[in-house]
């Protein structure tokens, strides 16, 4: 069984999220579009289960945030 790809997201209202994922040497790997609502957001990324193990920085914009965090897929 895989494990689950889950990224966080707070949001102040509700909104749309561009996700961007770029592997260690600035490759991006993949990039996706989510609704968000207000509050604390869970959504499911089934695009990390194809990438490899490795650390990733995960870009998240949008007209209400820009943020910039690290995560480590680990097989």
């Amino acid at each position: 069984m895989g494990h689950i790809q889950l990224l966080d997201i707070d949001s102040p209202q509700k909104d749309v999220v561009s996700i961007m994922v770029i592997n260690a040497v600035g490759s991006v790997m993949f990039t996706r579009k989510v609704d968000v609502e207000a509050g604390q957001n869970s959504k499911y990324l089934s695009e990390f289960e194809q990438l490899p193990s490795g650390v990733y920085t995960v870009k998240l914009k949008s007209d209400l945030m820009d943020h910039t965090t690290r995560v480590i897929r680990i097989e």
